[in-house]
């Protein structure tokens, strides 16, 4: 019998679900795999947390398919060691964190003259990144379509949503706080291109603030506490 057996077994049980979209219990894991439920409890909140998501008890994966089988072994023999998530969910949460910290480190930065600008710019493409994160582990098309239903193409690829898209379709419907604030920061984004910026980085700090917060808190809610960015920022 092979030390791979057991996970083998659970790769196949996590791709037949992610692939028909179906949520599990632990106990249907423990069924498929022959793991006892006590070893199933830990493998989901620990080994495999890139790619699990626990809705309470109700267990659903993103991420599993674009792992080979191979790849999956390796993810499990890391433990509790931190894994690199290259799925296209786990990119593009990478490359969200990133330039919300650049934003940070732009406006914080003694040197640099145009601060509300590098902030905006880099938050922009820090929030766009969040969303199409979230649109991806809720297996959500993000990509704009022609009167025919087919993508409309950008330099070959896919045109996804832009930041604008993203925030109607995240918050259909609702009026809020977090939504203004964004529309807010693309408006001036779109008008201050070409101005001199100085004069307003004092007159909208509070607006770059709160994106940032209002950013953390939505990064933590979609995507758990292991993904906070306060610990990367200087008090």
């Amino acid at each position: 019998m092979s030390k791979y057996d057991q996970v083998d077994l659970a790769y196949d049980f996590l791709m037949e679900k992610e692939i028909s979209g179906e949520v599990f219990t632990i106990q249907n894991l423990a069924d498929a795999t022959g793991w006892k439920v006590d070893t199933c409890r830990t493998y989901p909140s620990k080994r495999w947390h890139q790619y699990i998501e626990n809705d309470e008890g109700q267990y659903s994966t993103s991420g599993i398919r674009f792992l080979s089988k191979d790849e999956f072994r390796l993810v499990h023999s890391q433990k509790l060691q931190d894994v690199a998530d290259m799925s296209t969910k786990g990119i593009l949460l990478g490359k969200a964190k990133e330039f919300a910290l650049l934003a940070v480190a732009t406006y914080n930065n003694p040197f640099t003259t145009f601060k509300t600008y590098g902030f905006i710019v880099n938050i922009v493409i820090a929030w766009t990144s969040l969303f199409h994160a979230i649109f991806e582990k809720k297996m959500l098309a993000y990509n704009y379509v022609d009167e025919e239903g087919l993508p409309v193409l950008k330099d070959g690829e896919k045109k996804a949503w832009e930041l604008s898209t993203c925030i109607d379709n995240y918050w259909k419907g609702v009026s809020c706080p977090e939504k203004s604030n964004l529309d807010f920061l693309i408006g001036l984004r779109n008008k201050i291109e070409h101005r001199n910026l100085p004069a307003l980085d004092l007159a909208i700090s509070g607006e770059c603030q709160a994106s940032l917060s209002n950013f953390e808190s939505i990064l933590v809610e979609e995507f758990g506490d292991e993904h906070a960015l306060m610990s990367h920022l200087a008090t």
